[in-house]
């Protein structure tokens, strides 16, 4: 593939930065689209969106570290040497959704409402980011014999020259159907958060689904070797379920959900 987009004297553009900082280009027109039709604030709609984007780099990266101890004593020693270490969606998820909830508690928000705002954003926005795993060779597949197998000529991080499962592009298009059931379901929501736990299930079962396909580290416990994203996976649903059935009944819309009011 294309690790690299094109070099500038010394500064190159990197396919993976590339693709995400544009999901999140149009994550964030989607979003204040939204958040512009609910009748709400651009301006609270925008400080949301940075605050997601923080929580989004910073969640991301420390899972990541978390996962790999190995990186810890890099960064202790050359701090600048984290903007190169790659993120975990799970864990920018995570950092993006606390980040949300802090600003919403704030500024007296409801988390709920926002994040249902933000929450077809998220799989469009890591839709994007999947082709820059494909353009990096990250998040690289098993070895298959199946004609679909994708060879990679370029890259640090994937095997190459032998076929591989386009893992990359099995997420894409999962994220991409994620976000089209979201976005039609987004004014047929019944209760407050339904969109953004729908959008966890919907992650969770995608994640683990091309799990399958998928060449991961492992992490050796009680059950045998493990895939980290799994065991972070399952401590998400959990949260998950817990906050559906809490608050199904307590936030529920009894009105058209266009009319709400959060701010």
């Amino acid at each position: 593939m294309h690790p690299d987009l094109f070099t500038i004297n010394d500064f190159t553009i990197h396919s993976y930065n590339f693709f995400i900082t544009l999901g999140l280009f149009f994550g964030s027109i989607l979003f204040l689209y939204e958040t512009k039709r609910r009748g709400h604030s651009f301006w609270t709609g925008m400080d949301i969106y940075l605050w997601a984007v923080v929580g989004t780099f910073v969640g991301g990266k420390f899972i990541y570290i978390l996962l790999d101890f190995k990186k810890l004593p890099l960064i202790f020693s050359s701090p600048e040497i984290i903007l190169s270490i790659s993120s975990t969606m799970l864990g920018a998820l995570m950092g993006a959704l606390f980040a949300v909830t802090i600003y919403c508690r704030l500024k007296s928000l409801d988390p709920w409402l926002w994040s249902d705002f933000y929450a077809p954003s998220i799989p469009l926005a890591q839709a994007f980011a999947r082709i820059g795993c494909f353009c990096a060779g990250c998040c690289y597949g098993f070895p298959t014999k199946l004609p679909i197998g994708i060879v990679f000529t370029e890259s640090n991080i994937a095997p190459l020259n032998i076929p591989l499962h386009p893992t990359q592009i099995y997420q894409m298009g999962l994220k991409f159907l994620i976000f089209l059931f979201l976005f039609f379901r987004r004014d047929r929501a019944t209760f407050r958060g339904e969109l953004i736990l729908t959008y966890i299930f919907l992650y969770v079962i995608a994640r683990n689904t091309v799990s399958i396909f998928r060449h991961s580290t492992h992490i050796t416990g009680p059950f045998g070797a493990i895939p980290p994203s799994t065991i972070i996976s399952a401590v998400v649903t959990m949260f998950a379920v817990f906050f559906y059935y809490k608050i199904r009944t307590k936030n529920k819309i009894t009105n058209d959900p266009i009319k709400i009011t959060g701010s």
